[in-house]
Parts: C-alpha cells; sequence; structure tokens
C-alpha cells in the first residue's frame, strides 16, 4: 500500500498496463469459467447464510473461555475475505476481467485481500496452540491465553497483516487461470516471465505459507498424541478398576451368607477403599484364609 500512496512512480512502473492491451488475449479465453463464477457466488451466499448462526453462537460463548475470542476474531476475517474470494472473484470471472480492466479497483481489493489472509491464517496458528496447550499444558495456556492476554494475540495476528498489507505487493486476481497472482500481468506474454515473477513475488510468502502448512499440522499431531495418551492412561486405569472389583465382591458375598457371629470379622479385616462399595483391599484368598484359621481356633 506504501507503494500507492507514497511512491507512485514505482507504482507506476511495476503496474503500468500500457504495454499489455486487455484484447491481446481473447475474451473466450478470459472467460472460460463462467461455471466456476457462478459455483464462487451460490457458494458464498450459502456460507454466509450458514456464518451467522454460527457466530452469534460463538458470540453466546465469547466470554466464557480464549478459544471462543479466537474462533470470533477468525470469523470476522472470515466473513471480511469471503465476499472477495466468493462475489468478487466470481464476478470478475464472468466479466473475464485481468487487472487491466480495472487496476486501482484490482490492486486495492488484493490489499485487502493479502492481509486477511494473513491475520485469518496467523490466528489458526494460535489458536491450534491454544488448543493443544490448554489440553495438555494447563498452567501454560493460562499464562499465554488467560484473561485480556487473549487481546495480545488479537494484535499482533493484526498488526502482522497490517504489515502485510502496507509493505508487501498484493495478490491480484485473474479470471485467465481462476485464481491469485502477484504478477499482475500473469498469462500476457513478456520478455522475461521469471524475471517478472521474481519482481512482483516477496520472499515472506512462500516462508509464511510453508510455516502454516507445517505448524498447523505438527501441533494437532501433538494434540492427538496427547489425547491419545491421556485415553489410553483412564482405560488402563478403568481396567484396574474392573480387576479389584472381581477380587472385592467374592469376599462381600461369602460373608454376607455367614452367620451373624463372623460378621465383625469382615469389617475389621476387609474396608472399601476410595467409597466404593464394592472394591476390597483384601483378596478373597486372603479372607478365606483368615476364616479357616479362627474356625479351627475355635475348634479347638
Amino acid at each position: 500500500m506504501e507503494l500507492f500512496l507514497f511512491r507512485h512512480a514505482e507504482y507506476e512502473r511495476l503496474y503500468n498496463c500500457t504495454a499489455f492491451p486487455i484484447d491481446s488475449v481473447p475474451f473466450e479465453r478470459r472467460r472460460q469459467f463462467v461455471a466456476g463464477g457462478i459455483a464462487k457466488c451460490v457458494l458464498c451466499a450459502i456460507y454466509y447464510v450458514l456464518y451467522v448462526p454460527c457466530m452469534y453462537s460463538i458470540w453466546k460463548h465469547f466470554h466464557e473461555n480464549s478459544c471462543y475470542k479466537l474462533l470470533f476474531y477468525i470469523g470476522i476475517t472470515d466473513l471480511g475475505i469471503l465476499w472477495i474470494l466468493g462475489f468478487f472473484s466470481g464476478w470478475l470471472s464472468l466479466s473475464g476481467a485481468v487487472f487491466c480492466s480495472s487496476p486501482t479497483l484490482m490492486y486495492l481489493v488484493g490489499v485487502a485481500v493479502t492481509a486477511l489472509w494473513i491475520a485469518e491464517s496467523s490466528a489458526d496458528l494460535v489458536l491450534a496452540l491454544n488448543r493443544c496447550l490448554e489440553f495438555g499444558f494447563a498452567k501454560l495456556c493460562r499464562l499465554l491465553f488467560f484473561g485480556h492476554r487473549i487481546y495480545a494475540w488479537f494484535f499482533a495476528c493484526s498488526l502482522y497483516a497490517l504489515g502485510w498489507a502496507v509493505f508487501i505487493k498484493p495478490l491480484l486476481y485473474s479470471s485467465l487461470f481462476f485464481n491469485w497472482f502477484f504478477d499482475p500481468f500473469v498469462g500476457y506474454p513478456t520478455a522475461d516471465e521469471q524475471q517478472q515473477r521474481e519482481e512482483y513475488e516477496h520472499w515472506l510468502h512462500p516462508v509464511h505459507n510453508s510455516m502454516v502448512a507445517f505448524l498447523s499440522p505438527f501441533i494437532y499431531l501433538v494434540f492427538a498424541l496427547k489425547l491419545f495418551y491421556d485415553v489410553r492412561l483412564s482405560t488402563c486405569h478403568l481396567f484396574d478398576a474392573k480387576q479389584n472389583n472381581p477380587h472385592g465382591l467374592p469376599p462381600a458375598v461369602y460373608e454376607t451368607v455367614q452367620p451373624t457371629p463372623y460378621r465383625p470379622y469382615w469389617r475389621g479385616y476387609c474396608r472399601p477403599t476410595h467409597f466404593k462399595p464394592i472394591q476390597l483391599n483384601c483378596s478373597t484368598d486372603e479372607f478365606l484364609k483368615i476364616e479357616q484359621n479362627k474356625l479351627k481356633r475355635n475348634s479347638v
């Protein structure tokens, strides 16, 4: 954006359409994705209808947990970028538009879509980190995300996106390829396409995308492994309880059917543990041996 506002001469050098007449590429070729443009517009309308109740539901729980605040922030960026990726690019595909069809509008919308994408993808990583820490490292999660600390993450994501909007050349839509590119003249014949592409694309863009592509699944993999470990540990505890209960149940049944004089001995040797009525701290063999010894002493 600073190129457009403060270095307009350089902007004119890089984005001058004089050498690239629009009609040098046939209109039929520029308008070859009509079905895709219609699909984009229809899907965008459906997504907006679905997003409204989702955002309302998230807002109702906004103050309950930091993850809801992150989801709401991501939802706002989604609502901001969706009309560009849906309605705007769909309309461009239907009209066969390229950068030189409306350079200023294309550039400003490109700045917006680039900044929103950076903000959303960065917040996605923060959300993944938040979920992983809250599940496995609760104290660290509270230290980083509790209370108003979550707004520092919003500020960081927004500031990072603003830096892209101000200093990085934006993505621009081309109906020739039904996609977004840094090169405004993609698809038009140039002397050196490789050199031209490098002049527009910043090195930080592939670095950012690579980090998002690597860190997002890595964080969720750690989350999944921690979840698997905890579930397995809980299953082991449940198995121990199931093992203890059958060993404790027979003595209780045995004592119940005995004459009343023997009941005090059961109360003395076998006590319930953890207040569970059938989980006892003595085994069947131990109990029977004790009772047999008492019977022998009484008979003597």
